[in-house]
């Protein structure tokens, strides 16, 4: 069988919910051996079955609990050979256990530590707790969200939101795995390993970097209805929504042809750009009850088909049905313990030289306890059992 892109790299994850686990997963899913460090009594996120069987598949999954002697010597152990250790505990907890970065590599020299918090290692704000929403908003990202709509009142008369789902909290694991795999490049090169500061409020910080420097460099603070664009944007049509467009005059012209009134292509109110933004009101009165006359289908392939960008909005029905992703096989089917079959999204590349793919379900809890701590340290079933009783593992 070829190799995956990261055969033969050892991971430990000791993390919790979203971002740490995803950012395993990635490194896991490209062919990486990922041990998931749970405590006794699980991750969080196993509280939200579909979350957890997601965020953990191809890792093999053991308990530990590092606070206490015995448990910080197996952690100690477990991470003498590997090349990456994953962890979100907050700042100085992993030395106050007498398994930090100083402790650990100075027996794995090699050893990348990426050390994943709210707002990092140092700085005033390091010991603050934070939820995914409150770092989602200390980015800024919230401030310019939601962007007008043209069916409703201004954009500032509407309060912040927060983005779908734990969008954030993916954003920074994937910020995590690309760092990680530039300090794998390096320490493949230099034999040396580090560590790696990643702050979650910077790397979302990093979705608003272009209207955030606008502040600095021109004094101007962007806005939700500023950073609208006044050419398009969402639209309602028949049962659903379309992102649709029309920046460039031939872009306008192209929609309007397929709407049936080309003459709105040569209408001064709308014929430049220019023009366009400032009646936007007009536009998009005469633009809503003819999109109303099509669905969101019709609109994205007769649009497109004439040059205007159209996008429909999708929903999760509509992507698993969709023939594009079933024919790249992006939705796998897994078989976990209790016999049930479980569709979730897969990996969003593919390699022609060094496949990835889903390959194992996530663990369940402990379940390679004895596959890691006994065979590979030679623990014995007796000596598992008395730590298993102890609450170590």
């Amino acid at each position: 069988m070829t190799d995956s892109a990261l055969s033969g790299v050892r991971v430990v994850e000791l993390c919790q919910m979203v971002a740490g686990p995803y950012c395993a997963k990635i490194l896991a899913d490209l062919g990486a051996d990922v041990i998931k460090v749970e405590p006794p009594g699980g991750d969080a996120s196993r509280q939200r079955s579909d979350l957890f069987l997601y965020l953990n598949t191809n890792k093999r999954g053991i308990t530990l609990d590092p606070l206490g002697h015995e448990g910080a010597r197996l952690f100690h152990e477990l991470c003498r050979d590997v090349d990456i250790l994953i962890e979100d505990t907050p700042p100085g907890t992993l030395e106050d256990w007498n398994i930090g970065f100083g402790h650990l590599s100075a027996v794995n020299p090699r050893l990348i530590v990426a050390s994943i918090t709210p707002f990092g290692q140092h700085g005033p704000h390091r010991d603050w707790k934070a939820h995914p929403i409150t770092t989602w908003f200390s980015s800024g990202e919230g401030y310019f969200l939601p962007v007008p709509t043209p069916d409703g009142g201004p954009a500032t008369a509407r309060e912040p939101v927060q983005a779908g789902g734990l969008v954030g909290e993916y954003r920074c694991g994937m910020s995590a795995a690309v760092a990680i795999l530039l300090a794998l490049c390096s320490q493949q090169a230099t034999g040396q390993g580090q560590q790696i500061d990643i702050s979650k409020q910077e790397a979302l910080l990093d979705l608003s970097r272009y209207e955030i420097c606008k502040y600095p460099n021109d004094g101007f603070i962007e806005r939700r209805d500023t950073r609208a664009s006044p050419s398009g944007g969402l639209l309602p049509c028949r049962d659903g929504w379309v992102d649709v467009h029309f920046t460039e005059d031939h872009q306008w012209r192209a929609l309007v042809q397929f709407l049936g009134h080309p003459e709105w292509g040569e209408d001064e109110l709308f014929a430049t750009r220019g023009a366009r933004a400032a009646h936007r009101e007009e536009l998009v009165a005469c633009l809503a009850p003819e999109l109303q006359r099509y669905t969101p289908e019709e609109i994205y392939h007769g649009a497109q088909r004439l040059g205007c960008p159209v996008g429909p909005i999708t929903d999760p029905a509509d992507l698993l049905a969709s023939p594009q992703l079933g024919v790249r096989g992006f939705f796998p089917e897994l078989e976990h313990s209790d016999s049930e079959r479980f569709r979730q999204p897969g990996v969003p590349y593919q390699f022609s030289a060094t496949p990835c793919a889903v390959r194992l379900p996530a663990p369940r809890l402990g379940e390679h306890n004895d596959a890691v701590l006994g065979k590979v340290f030679g623990i014995t079933p007796e000596e598992l059992a008395r730590l298993r009783t102890a609450g170590v593992i």
